[in-house]
């Protein structure tokens, strides 16, 4: 899925899946809105997701889990 400049990437296992982020941090010093996009067992899923406001991987993975369902 390494398309375009997606600079940074973590791996997490949820509910038994697996699952890749990418995302770029902000370039404004407010931090804000952070872009990502993710990968379920190797598939991706649904393009592109925003987050305003603070954020971190267990912020991001919290978003993911209700996207999923877990």
């Amino acid at each position: 899925m390494r398309k375009g400049n997606w600079e940074n990437e973590f791996k997490r296992t949820i509910g038994g899946k697996n699952v890749t982020v990418y995302f770029n941090p902000p370039d404004s010093e407010q931090g804000l809105p952070l872009m990502y996009k993710f990968e379920v067992d190797g598939v991706p899923y649904r393009g592109e997701h925003r987050l305003d406001g603070t954020w971190n991987q267990k912020v991001i993975m919290d978003c993911i889990e209700r996207m999923l369902d877990l």
